[in-house]
């Protein structure tokens, strides 16, 4: 299912110029998107958003009906994960921007770095939220007892002598299956970094040189046989790490 995004905006150039670049880096980061976008707020806007799933709004803060606060906040109403980035030509409105918990707030004219880098972090936000509301559990046996957890709750997996350990925000289980035979029942968002991690993508805050960073703040040294491989994965979905 690809990630959905509307773009709002009253000036038709700036609206072509902002489609082309979320195709361009849903290209980039071989993202599947549907961009679907509307220089007027009509019956067509309001039937669509509640319809729809949204995923990143591009809003453009002045239209002639309404404001980007109004539009954001009936985008929510349906989607309260919505990542919302705001775009406009005056910085008056960025507190109230803020408060609904924009992802970004961008000035015109546009620089596309900058769009970018809003764009990657609204996709990592949107994957995130996805695998809290769908994502699949996978099940341990835990001091003899059947454990169930949701693979997006998990940081990291540590092989521990003859356990492995499983780490979430909450607490951390134990279980005798190796590390690898978890690594296969696991979904593709998790990845080997040495011969004794495994760390979740959806979780991972920088990387310097070799070693991969946590967003807890936990970090770990990629290992030789391991960089790679990892390089390879995070080339192809930069935006894990921004």
């Amino acid at each position: 299912m690809g990630i959905k995004i509307i773009i709002c905006d009253e000036d038709r150039i700036s609206l072509k110029i902002n489609i082309t670049y979320m195709e361009e880096f849903s290209q980039k980061y071989k993202v599947p998107t549907e961009v679907l976008s509307f220089d007027r707020i009509e019956d067509s806007f309001y039937q669509y958003i509640s319809e729809n799933t949204i995923d990143i709004a591009l809003l453009d803060m002045k239209f002639k009906n309404c404001d980007g606060i109004f539009l954001a906040r009936e985008i929510q109403k349906k989607n309260p994960w919505v990542s919302i980035i705001f775009i406009t030509e005056k910085t008056e409105h960025m507190l109230e921007a803020f408060n609904l918990l924009a992802t970004g707030f961008i000035l015109k004219p546009i620089k596309q770095l900058q769009l970018e880098k809003l764009f990657a972090r609204s996709i990592i936000q949107a994957q995130s939220f996805r695998n809290r509301r769908f994502g699949s559990n996978i099940d341990f046996t835990v001091n003899k007892t059947s454990v169930s957890i949701q693979q997006s709750s998990i940081l990291y997996l540590e092989k521990l002598n003859q356990k492995t350990r499983i780490h979430t925000s909450h607490k951390h289980y134990e279980t005798y299956e190796t590390l690898t035979s978890i690594q296969n029942r696991l979904e593709t968002t998790f990845l080997r970094v040495n011969q004794s991690i495994l760390v979740n993508l959806l979780q991972v805050g920088a990387i310097e040189q070799n070693e991969i960073y946590l967003k807890t703040g936990e970090h770990f040294r990629i290992g030789r046989s391991y960089i790679k491989k990892v390089k390879d994965t995070f080339s192809k979905y930069p935006y894990v790490y921004l």
